[in-house]
């Protein structure tokens, strides 16, 4: 196995140990083991920038690329792996204000990671039309707004299971949940319309237009749509709480389903 790959599977180790920390120690109610999962989790996600790093430098080695075209964002594996580590460093980030990201964030990043493992590893020949300095900006942008989208999940399902606790909805954990779902939700709309404008000059310059009504634009668009009106809804109609939580939840539907089922079911330009 080469070095690389190892240093994949240890840091998929990392995570499901910190993982496992944490929720025994929220099991057994230890806050011990919660610190010791946390420094484990930052330990995992330091190894993990280094994987990312590794592998964007072996990609410019092996494929002779240049530096911004070698990014590690290319196909099911490489996505996978930097969306959990967008993740990972998101929940890090907020984890002082809000501890509870961890029960959510934690095992998303996990999950990611696990996907990752099952797709293909290997460095792989890029396509010329990947070899454009849009490559970088329209992946980079998509990681990062599918990390906002996810975290707006996450705060959905969170509000929900507090609402079959009987939590109360204007208590302060509630509206501060809340209040981070919609802004994660704004996050990842500035990011996800950068990724679609930016992914329109790309297209201009790898087949001549800048729309084809591929399936992966459509859905895209369809996507971009659903979170603008989710916008609309809490910004013109004060929509709040549960409603705007189980939006939060479906438009993580729609973004995976952009993702992972477009690229498996309806292939097309998109489809490398």
């Amino acid at each position: 196995m080469e070095p690389l790959n190892i240093l994949f599977w240890a840091v998929l180790g990392l995570y499901t140990v910190a993982v496992a920390l944490y929720f025994t120690g929220l099991a057994v109610k230890d806050d011990r083991l919660k610190k010791y999962a946390f420094a484990a989790f930052v330990l995992t996600t330091v190894a993990h920038i280094a994987y990312f790093i590794w592998r964007w430098w072996a990609k410019i080695d092996v494929l002779e690329l240049a530096f911004i075209y070698a990014m590690p964002m290319r196909g099911a594996f490489e996505f996978a792996m930097s969306f959990a580590l967008v993740i990972s460093i998101i929940y890090i980030v907020l984890r002082a204000k809000m501890p509870w990201l961890a029960s959510v964030a934690m095992p998303a990043a996990l999950a990611m990671m696990i996907f990752a493992a099952t797709r293909n590893m290997d460095i792989q020949y890029m396509q010329d039309a990947l070899r454009s300095p849009w490559f970088f900006v329209h992946a980079g942008t998509g990681a990062i707004a599918y990390a906002g989208f996810a975290i707006a999940a996450v705060c959905g399902i969170r509000y929900l299971v507090n609402l079959r606790r009987n939590v109360d909805e204007e208590g302060k954990e509630m509206l501060q949940i809340d209040r981070l779902s919609y802004r994660a939700t704004v996050f990842g709309m500035l990011f996800f319309t950068v990724t679609i404008i930016s992914g329109s000059f790309w297209a201009i310059d790898a087949w001549g237009q800048f729309w084809v009504w591929d399936p992966k634009e459509l859905w895209s668009l369809i996507t971009w749509i659903f979170y603008a009106i989710y916008l609309h809804q809490r910004l013109r109609k004060n929509w709040r709480g549960r409603r705007t939580a189980i939006m939060s939840i479906f438009g993580i539907g729609l973004v995976l389903f952009t993702w992972i089922g477009v690229n498996n079911l309806l292939p097309g330009l998109h489809s490398y």
